[in-house]
């Protein structure tokens, strides 16, 4: 279970490295005028509140987390060596959540494509939001993980059939 959740968390603190400097940068430089600044702030709220809160601490890590528990106490050898990616759902789990979990990867994947082409400080306002989520999201995975270590385990609701029969 820890390792899906080091596996998982270093994705995370990958992304956040990669995209901290861009979105100090705006600040760094003071390329920022006050509708700019205003726009950042409200842009990385909605980030906190939306990805953050919503998304990532409401959903996302507890699924990863249950997933990751499953999977060390139950999965087979292959769901056990690939549990980081077993643990966001991009496979063994049923055809809806694997779907969608394709889906959203794939729309983050084209996302980044599309604002690497952003002129600064829109880029490092984007970025900024993104960062703060992804923080959120690290967060709440260890917050679950903890949970998890005072006792809290229950199955996943998303995993396929045949994983209920325990």
């Amino acid at each position: 279970m820890l390792y899906a959740a080091v596996g998982v968390s270093a994705i995370l603190i990958q992304a956040i490295a990669r995209l901290a400097p861009l979105a100090l940068e705006p600040w760094v430089s003071g390329s920022m005028d006050s509708v700019q600044i205003a726009i950042y702030l409200g842009w990385v709220g909605l980030n906190a509140y939306a990805e953050g809160y919503r998304a990532f601490q409401l959903r996302w890590a507890p699924r990863v987390v249950q997933r990751a528990y499953y999977v060390g106490r139950h999965g087979s050898t292959l769901e056990a060596v690939l549990a980081p990616i077993y643990s966001m759902g991009l496979f063994g789990g049923s055809r809806r959540s694997m779907l969608v979990s394709w889906t959203l990867l794939l729309c983050v994947a084209l996302a980044v494509l599309v604002v690497r082409q952003f002129p600064q400080p829109w880029r490092g306002i984007v970025d900024g939001g993104v960062v703060v989520a992804l923080c959120w999201g690290l967060i709440a995975l260890w917050r679950n993980v903890a949970r998890w270590w005072n006792g809290y385990a229950p199955i996943p609701a998303d995993l396929s059939s045949q994983a209920h029969g325990i």
